[in-house]
């Protein structure tokens, strides 16, 4: 695409890009579905839209609002991007047609679910068909396509909604030797990366935005959660920026290691919390978006067990608790890039992702410096309505 090509980089940065792109030749995102496994952050998410009804309560008002339309609407069309297993969706989903049947016993309703060609569909249909049985006239099926391209026709789509999936970006934009989550918070990362990394989440949010427009109906509306950060960072963010520094460097000390080191720019996890004011850029005036904002906020809270283990001070469980949340998210990427090592042998794969994650938690790690600060999560959502005429 052309943002990875240095399209509206600074000209001193574009020779550096390019190189970068270059070393890494066709280096695109291919997540297995072991990801979509463990996307407990997502659960998180789901738990507070459930909790709070944020989805079904704006779904109630358009029905009682355009009851008519509602009536005339055969079927009504929900699509979920980023749906994982389905294991995060199943909660939300019974609210919406809990909500549609309060109005309407009959209207036929069509659940599309949305991932890429790799995910757990099998998994899905499990846990998503007893909707089948559980409600009348529901259909439910899938689409493996990436959601940076257009997966529905033009004015399709009722509802749509998506739960901390778009931190994924497209591509990996070039290396970036110092953090995952977000390549900002460290004074001595390249700037030209930053740069990079930020034009790409920006492009792609924009592209996501563009896209979904084309697809929601006139009267169609959509919820996003993502995970966040506020500017300047907290205390937590950059905390979170050491501890993915210290991953990223843990890799390629293996790699090296292992005389692997030709291959450390595939490593990097292409994903990236966005600020708020990159959240907000598509929707600035004079855009030509025509998405309109309904709700806009960010968002925080404690994560129950790290909270109740930290002020115990159990660092004991601690710990193989941030291992196992670690591993469980970046674990299964970290295994697929290694297998695509050429040469490299399954015995050789399995040792050195183990090692990475044992040297991270080996002991209480160097980037924690503020417990407390492990105990929340920030995230940010907004519903935004397609305004089209």
């Amino acid at each position: 695409s052309k943002q990875l090509q240095g399209e509206n980089i600074h000209t001193d940065q574009k020779s550096w890009v390019k190189e970068t792109r270059d070393n890494m030749a066709d280096k695109s995102v291919k997540m297995d579905d072991s990801y979509k496994k463990e996307s407990h952050l997502q659960q998180t998410a789901t738990g507070r839209a459930i909790e709070t009804k944020v989805i079904a309560n704006r779904l109630l008002k358009y029905i009682e609002e355009n009851q008519e339309e509602f009536q005339s609407l055969n079927p009504f069309r929900i699509a979920e991007f980023g749906c994982a297993d389905g294991s995060n969706s199943v909660g939300i989903l019974r609210q919406l047609i809990e909500t549609i049947r309060s109005k309407s016993e009959t209207k036929p309703i069509e659940i599309i679910c949305n991932d890429l060609a790799s995910a757990n569909f099998s998994a899905l249909f499990e846990l998503l068909n007893p909707l089948k049985e559980e409600f009348s006239r529901v259909f439910i099926s899938v689409i493996g396509n990436s959601f940076y391209k257009q997966v529905f026709s033009e004015n399709t789509i009722d509802l749509a909604f998506s739960f901390t999936s778009i931190h994924w970006l497209q591509n990996i934009p070039c290396f970036l030797e110092a953090s995952i989550f977000s390549p900002f918070g460290l004074e001595d990362l390249d700037p030209r990366a930053t740069s990079a990394w930020s034009k790409q989440a920006s492009d792609d949010w924009k592209l996501f935005l563009e896209l979904r427009q084309r697809e929601l109906k006139p009267h169609g509306f959509m919820y996003v959660t993502t995970l966040t950060y506020s500017t300047p960072p907290t205390k937590g963010h950059l905390m979170s920026i050491k501890s993915d520094r210290a991953l990223m460097q843990t890799i390629v000390g293996l790699l090296e290691e292992n005389g692997y080191q030709d291959y450390k720019a595939e490593f990097p996890l292409p994903i990236m919390r966005r600020q708020r004011t990159q959240l907000s850029e598509p929707f600035d005036e004079g855009s030509d978006l025509k998405l309109k904002k309904e709700l806009y906020e960010d968002y925080s809270f404690e994560i129950g067990i790290i909270s109740q283990l930290i002020d115990s001070g159990n660092m004991d469980a601690l710990l193989p608790l941030l291992k196992a949340g670690n591993q469980a998210v970046t674990g299964p990427y970290y295994r697929s890039k290694l297998k695509k090592i050429e040469g490299i042998t399954d015995e050789k794969v399995e040792e050195i992702w183990n090692l990475i994650y044992d040297r991270m938690f080996s002991s209480v790690p160097e980037w924690i410096t503020d417990l407390g600060e492990l105990k929340e999560m920030h995230y940010f959502e907004l519903i935004v309505s397609n305004s089209q005429e």
